[in-house]
């Protein structure tokens, strides 16, 4: 199964498009998504379609050291 995440920072209108898309798809999952706005609706979005979602800021994120 390939996994997709899904960065976004607002309303999350682009995101919702690419859930609805892939929700039926049984070799496609949207595994995660991440906003580096706490507040940005596109997280609500993710936990109303049961899908993982966080924030972080981008001082975490330069530490984590992701693209090693």
């Amino acid at each position: 199964m390939k996994k997709i995440v899904i960065l976004a920072s607002g309303n999350g209108t682009n995101a919702q498009a690419i859930i609805d898309h892939f929700s039926n798809n049984k070799t496609i999952e949207i595994s995660l998504v991440l906003s580096n706005k706490p507040q940005a609706y596109v997280l609500e979005r993710a936990q109303k379609n049961n899908i993982p979602a966080m924030s972080f800021n981008k001082f975490a994120f330069a530490k984590a050291n992701l693209l090693k």
